[in-house]
């Protein structure tokens, strides 16, 4: 690995972690407080480069391993900040039996996906969301 990949990458976990501090706090709004969580992802890469994925396992807050399927991609967005480049997928999910609307993330450098936990309250709240 040469040394400026070592530093970019250096570079993208400080960022994480600068990241996740400053969401560790409440949030504005009475939205709750919103986290990143770490996911393992089963996602489709076509032909044309594009992304899209299917289904992902997170830990929750009990430390069970929970499964969501992806019902529908609404929009998904490029993200660059200093040499920082990633994903934003809005999607419609299905976690147990509740539908929700989520944001999920993934980071081209550091091939990790992540979820922005609680993003949005549920997708009943959304309906007359249009991307």
């Amino acid at each position: 690995m040469s040394l400026q990949s070592k530093a970019v990458l250096k570079f993208e976990q400080m960022f994480d972690i600068i990241q996740t501090e400053a969401k560790s706090g409440s949030a504005e709004g009475g939205s709750g407080v919103q986290e990143q969580i770490n996911v393992d992802m089963l996602a489709v890469c076509n032909s044309d480069g594009s992304m899209q994925p299917l289904r992902f396992r997170f830990e929750d807050e009990d430390h069970e391993l929970r499964l969501a399927r992806v019902l529908e991609v609404l929009s998904c967005r490029e993200i660059r900040y200093v040499n920082v480049e990633a994903y934003s997928f809005s999607c419609r999910a299905k976690i147990g039996e509740e539908e929700r609307i989520l944001n999920l993330r993934y980071s081209v450098r550091g091939h990790r996906w992540w979820l922005n936990h609680r993003r949005y309250p549920t997708a009943r709240s959304c309906d007359s969301f249009h991307p």
